[in-house]
């Protein structure tokens, strides 16, 4: 039986900027603390970058991006990757079902999304993204017993007790960062789906379709209560 073991993408780029990760921020008061101890004129400092979170804005367009099946669909500088750790190793032909499972829960949010009146299209690997460009990105998840070394992981693992999805929606800004869309309906920034559970391994497959569906249903309507939050959609 062969396997398939994938490599992470690169992180999206973004125009006119280098790509941020949140851990870079960290650097900007030693900056200041070096700048003033060298004696650097206050027009210097004045004129020194600031990262201040932006207020949302409505978005020019919504990216979804196809569900991820497997840890190298997830982007290294994903908060979402840090809550997760790497599956079981499955065969091609299950990763297969699963991506077309993907696609169709994909192409079920797009939908809906559009139905709340939003420009909404499907994201693919290197779109170049816009200023207030709203991404949403999301992946299955096995959560496995509470005793388990690896308590979430990514894609679907039949042995798990529960299958989910993990869904980060976040906004680009002008810094050409990414800003978590949070919110009081939304506090972590990650929409964490009802969990159907596996019981009966060998029906599991056959009831994943019924799941999905409801996935979906639940991913949107989460996603209307934050845009409505958000003051985009009444």
């Amino acid at each position: 039986m062969k396997f398939q073991i994938r490599g992470r993408p690169a992180p999206p780029s973004f125009p006119g900027s280098s790509v941020r990760r949140w851990h870079e921020f960290f650097w900007v008061p030693s900056c200041f603390a070096v700048l003033i101890l060298a004696g650097c004129a206050s027009s210097e400092i004045n004129n020194f970058p600031k990262f201040a979170i932006e207020k949302p804005l409505p978005p020019s367009r919504v990216l979804v991006h196809q569900f991820g099946v497997e840890p190298g669909d997830i982007p290294i500088d994903a908060p979402i990757d840090a809550r997760l750790a790497n599956g079981v190793r499955v065969p091609p032909e299950q990763i297969t079902m699963d991506r077309k499972l993907a696609a169709d829960m994909t192409e079920k949010l797009i939908a809906a999304i559009r139905h709340l009146g939003l420009p909404v299209e499907r994201g693919l690997p290197g779109t170049t993204l816009q200023v207030h460009d709203v991404v949403v990105r999301g992946c299955f998840v096995s959560m496995h017993d509470t005793n388990a070394v690896k308590r979430f992981t990514v894609g679907f693992d039949f042995d798990a007790a529960e299958l989910l999805t993990m869904t980060e929606p976040f906004q680009v800004t002008s810094l050409g960062v990414r800003h978590g869309l949070v919110a009081t309906s939304n506090p972590t920034g990650i929409i964490v789906t009802s969990g159907m559970k596996i019981g009966d391994k060998s029906s599991a497959r056959a009831r994943l379709d019924g799941w999905a569906g409801k996935t979906v249903d639940e991913i949107a309507e989460r996603l209307k209560i934050l845009f409505q939050e958000q003051g985009w959609i009444n």
